[in-house]
């Protein structure tokens, strides 16, 4: 668990940037989420890993999420997000254990991810997105969908998912969501 560093070229000027963008719960947190985190934006407490990107995106003028795997066995695992920020590539890793299996989303310089929807239980049991440009993403554990169901559109309110927080014990157990408002030319 950790992040890396390495260039990967130009960034397209996607969004607005907001040092202190919004965040939406999906799978609201049992436990007590830390208000502050290191820059590493990681907490390990016992068997907990808590995550939080808003130190990453506070901290960036050009941000991008352009691959995202996520990994499951019976619930989901975890994930491991490449962001293109100011021109170099960023890695976050989110998975504790043997990492399962492996769903991948792949996102262009121009697309970015606007409809997000989570089914659960005890845990997070399948995760779908949907893009700018028509992509849909579907992750799921062998358990199949949840009981509950949240999901949260930033379409009309024209903004992109650019972060996540939450915590993972053995399985994903919180889940929420930071965006930030599209440039007007994007829309």
């Amino acid at each position: 668990m950790g992040c890396s560093v390495i260039y990967r070229g130009t960034v397209r000027d996607l969004y607005i940037n907001q040092p202190a963008p919004p965040l939406l719960p999906l799978m609201e947190s049992k436990n007590q989420i830390p208000d502050v985190f290191p820059p590493t934006g990681i907490i390990n407490r016992d068997d907990i890993q808590f995550f939080d990107h808003k130190e990453l995106i506070k901290q960036s003028q050009l941000i991008h999420i352009y691959d995202l795997t996520i990994y499951s066995e019976d619930y989901i695992k975890g994930f491991i997000i490449e962001y293109n920020i100011d021109g170099s590539v960023k890695r976050t890793s989110h998975i504790r254990g043997h990492h399962g299996k492996e769903d991948r989303l792949i996102l262009g310089t121009s697309d970015y991810i606007q409809k997000i929807e989570i089914t659960y239980d005890k845990y997070v049991n399948s995760i779908s997105f949907q893009t700018a440009q028509g992509q849909n993403f579907l992750a799921q554990g062998k358990k199949g969908p949840g009981s509950q169901i949240q999901n949260v559109d930033f379409t009309k309110q024209k903004r992109g998912v650019v972060g996540f927080k939450g915590e993972i014990s053995e399985f994903l157990s919180a889940l929420y969501v930071y965006s930030w408002k599209l440039r007007d030319r994007i829309v």
